[in-house]
């Protein structure tokens, strides 16, 4: 645009005002802002704007005052309001009033607007476009008006002279009364080969031959010819006559009426086409090899006015001959090659020189398309250019391959983001620039807290939307300059170049981190999501693409361990701790194999009895190059990487074939608790493996409990009940774990086949002397049993707290008190001393 349009942002929410002025501006527009009715309309006055987006609901003054004075003082001035979400009433009073559109606040998606905006002012122009048109005509009605009054006073003027331009005109002229020759100059006399005496008071059939070339008899035409002649007053047309010697010649005739001393005549005017029509006849020999060629072909003037196109040039840009012939090939101009372009075009087609190369042209529908040409000029003998030919081939389907390959190898299908290579490719450039103009560029890495659990519960199509959706607000939250590329699943980067401090970009991830906070309305389900941002440095913490995302990687995960919805910046203690978790993973990945992974279990001791009635399993891993290893480790990279679904597996395969050799030494049957976490409980086959387990197991599955966490019950609970009522079918109990951490309740759990709780040995831990924890451990153990649960306390390390448990009914004890987790071996052990006992 030659001109930024000027728009005025009316509104008395200053950040929403300052949000639409921010990205119009990006957009390419001047804006205005305005904060309330009155001052809206002083700057209406003093900035000319081309458009007004238009609050209704404002302090001093309402939208609708507004708009009024407004459009009294121009009715076809462009309003948009913009309003409050459901305001159906006002919309339609707004646009009843005059408003040209309407868009409802919050505005969540900025195209949407900018769409409406342009649209607006595209209808504007139209509006004044017409209005100019209409003064135009109005000036070309008094032009004409005069110049008929001219050409009347000349017409008396020639008549004067009638008969000098009558004998000198180089076209015959006759005058027929009664359809008879009644007067002719020179000119027809030499056409038809006779003399005056001849031709006078004959009929024009007299001089025709018996039929026309088209068939047609020449009798019948004439009639037809004379019917149109008295219904329209004039008539141009073809017409073969016939010379004195017999000779039949084409003409081009003319026919209009003409009174001379209130006598009315008609007056032919005839010109001998003969040598036209041969060459025509060689036109059409050279037209027929253009018509059929599978090339569009366009030749133009001199000055590239197209005099022909062929039925090819039609079939692809939709423009018939008569549309296009007399218009210039920029009728095909899609507006995205620069002024330049032509020009060195032109300069080289006229200086006679071949050109070759491509287009981007423009359809008569509006459709773009691809074309390569080559132009040339056709010389006449004096050397000069007679007219320009344009061979052209449509290559869309070529371009459009090319560019589909093109996305395929730098876009994300799915967000439509950069790629990894792209962002790669953009980075190195970046890095580049910073460096040559001592400037910072700073690169993030978001992940999207929890999307695995939306993912895996809501199904892929919910977690598209919602990724296609974080795409959308993290592109609006960047600059232009910016490059927002989808890394891997819910992982993205953003890089942020050209920058005079480094912490201009802590300003960018905040707004980003709140822009994820905002809820995601997905298939009419409600999502309330949160994000985590690492943040790297160039050139503080490195000088290459690929040691700015390693950085950012370490950032993101230490901001994870501190919370969700938080950014931090990168340091090289980060780069230690990355590094040993990436060490982790690949040890991890090999330790069922290198059989690194052993089971350990912890006696459950009936409180009343004192007997051995179970254990829980718990997994261990002893690593050559890393030792022992804590759970607290290696449970969370198992869990983040997905290895926690093979592990999982692998350990409850082992627990109960180890579990099976019990009864050797125990005489009572004991219970083998085993924990399964979300991610192994959230794949779509866990029950059909586990049941598969189950079945090839030598351990009694009636005997045999699976531990989860009460987190796990919040989503999907319809789903979530069906699933543990298969397990629960298959004779196998169902227990809490760490019960009073999460955010479930005793009522709540009442829904679930829930069979045991386990209290949580922070509750335990300051029994029986907080009395806080004596409440809260009372009212569990007390209610557990009102549903007919068991209880199992976690965490009994003193005979003070083992004799409070029994006082409060509590049936099962777990802790130190008893014995610390052990292998195996030991806990056989143990039951073989218990059982003694």
């Amino acid at each position: 645009m030659d001109k930024k349009s000027k728009i005025l942002i009316i509104d008395d929410e200053k950040l929403l005002c300052e949000t639409l002025s921010d990205f119009l501006l990006d957009s390419g527009y001047e804006t205005v802002m305005a904060f309330d009715g009155e001052q809206g309309l002083e700057e209406y006055r003093k900035e000319n704007p081309d458009i007004v987006l238009l609050d209704l609901s404002m302090p001093k003054m309402s939208g609708y005052q507004v708009l009024e004075k407004l459009l009294d003082h121009n009715p076809d001035f462009p309003v948009i309001v913009v309003s409050g979400v459901g305001a159906v009433d006002k919309a339609m009073k707004s646009i009843s009033m005059g408003a040209w559109d309407f868009i409802t606040k919050p505005v969540l998606d900025m195209d949407v607007l900018l769409h409406q905006v342009e649209k607006a002012l595209d209808r504007s122009r139209l509006i004044q476009t017409n209005k100019k048109y209409q003064e135009h005509l109005e000036d070309e009605v008094r032009k004409r008006t005069a110049a008929l009054e001219l050409e009347i006073r000349e017409k008396k003027q020639a008549e004067k002279k009638y008969r000098t331009l009558f004998e000198s005109a180089n076209s015959a002229i006759i005058l027929l009364n009664d359809l008879r020759f009644f007067d002719c100059n020179r000119k027809t006399l030499e056409m038809f080969a006779v003399t005056k005496d001849d031709l006078l008071g004959k009929t024009p059939l007299d001089f025709s031959p018996q039929y026309q070339s088209d068939g047609e008899k020449s009798s019948v035409r004439a009639k037809l010819i004379m019917e149109k002649m008295s219904r329209d007053g004039e008539i141009f047309t073809e017409w073969d006559f016939v010379r004195s010697g017999g000779d039949v010649f084409p003409s081009e005739v003319s026919f209009s009426t003409l009174k001379l001393d209130n006598e009315e005549y008609l007056v032919a005017i005839v010109r001998d086409i003969t040598d036209r029509r041969r060459a025509e006849e060689e036109l059409k020999k050279f037209s027929l090899v253009i018509d059929q060629n599978p090339a569009m072909v366009m030749i133009t003037d001199p000055d590239g006015v197209i005099e022909y196109v062929n039925p090819k040039f039609t079939e692809v840009t939709g423009y018939k001959p008569a549309e296009a012939i007399g218009q210039k090939p920029s009728i095909l101009k899609s507006g995205t090659l620069t002024r330049g372009f032509y020009r060195e075009l032109w300069e080289m087609i006229k200086g006679g020189d071949t050109w070759r190369g491509e287009f981007h042209n423009r359809k008569k529908n509006g459709k773009d398309f691809w074309e390569f040409a080559s132009i040339s000029s056709i010389k006449k003998q004096d050397g000069s250019i007679r007219n320009f030919v344009a061979i052209m081939e449509d290559i869309t389907v070529h371009k459009e391959y090319e560019d589909k390959l093109f996305r395929q190898a730098n876009y994300d299908s799915l967000t439509e983001l950069p790629n990894r290579v792209l962002l790669l490719d953009r980075l190195s450039q970046g890095i580049q620039r910073a460096a040559r103009y001592d400037l910072y560029l700073v690169l993030m890495l978001l992940d999207v807290n929890d999307f695995k659990i939306i993912n895996d519960t809501k199904g892929h199509q919910i977690g598209d939307e919602m990724l296609k959706e974080v795409a959308h607000r993290l592109r609006k939250g960047v600059r232009a300059s910016d490059t927002v590329a989808r890394f891997s699943g819910d992982k993205f980067f953003i890089a942020v170049p050209e920058l005079i401090d480094p912490v201009e970009a802590e300003m960018i991830a905040e707004k980003l981190l709140a822009s994820i906070e905002e809820p995601f309305f997905i298939h009419n389900d409600e999502f309330n999501m949160s994000a985590t941002i690492g943040m790297t440095v160039f050139p503080n913490d490195g000088d290459s693409a690929e040691i700015l995302m390693r950085n950012a990687d370490a950032a993101l995960y230490h901001a994870k361990d501190e919370g969700s919805n938080r950014f931090r910046f990168f340091s090289r203690e980060l780069n230690d701790l990355a590094i040993s978790r990436i060490r982790m993973e690949t040890l991890l990945r090999h330790a069922i194999e290198k059989n690194e992974l052993s089971l350990y279990y912890q006696p459950q001791i009936s409180i009343d009895s004192g007997r051995v009635v179970g254990a829980e399993c718990l997994l261990r891993w002893k690593n050559d190059e890393l030792g022992m290893v804590p759970p607290d480790s290696f449970i969370p990279v198992a869990e983040d990487t997905g290895l926690i679904t093979g592990i999982g597996e692998y350990v409850m395969i082992r627990a109960c074939k180890e579990a099976a050799q019990w009864k050797e030494v125990y005489d009572t049957p004991l219970t083998l608790a085993v924990n399964v976490s979300y991610r192994q409980f959230r794949n779509d086959n866990f029950i059909e493996r586990f049941r598969s387990i189950i079945e090839e197991s030598p351990f009694p599955r009636e005997n045999l409990e699976i531990e989860i966490t009460e987190s796990m019950l919040v989503d999907e609970v319809d789903k979530m009940i069906a699933m543990l009522n298969e397990i629960v079918n298959m004779d196998i109990t169902v227990s809490i774990d760490d019960f009073g951490t999460g955010y479930s309740s005793l009522s709540y759990l009442k829904r679930f086949p829930i069979h045991t709780l386990k209290i949580d040995k922070s509750f335990i831990r300051n029994l029986p002397g907080d009395q806080e924890d004596v409440a809260l451990s009372k009212a569990i153990i007390a209610m557990a049993h009102s549903l007919g649960m068991k209880v199992v306390a976690e965490g009994v390390e003193t005979v003070e707290q083992l004799q409070f448990l029994h006082t409060l009914d509590c049936d099962i004890a777990q802790g130190y008190y008893y014995s610390k987790p052990i292998p195996l071996d030991e806990f056989l052990s143990f039951l073989k001393n218990r059982n003694k006992g």
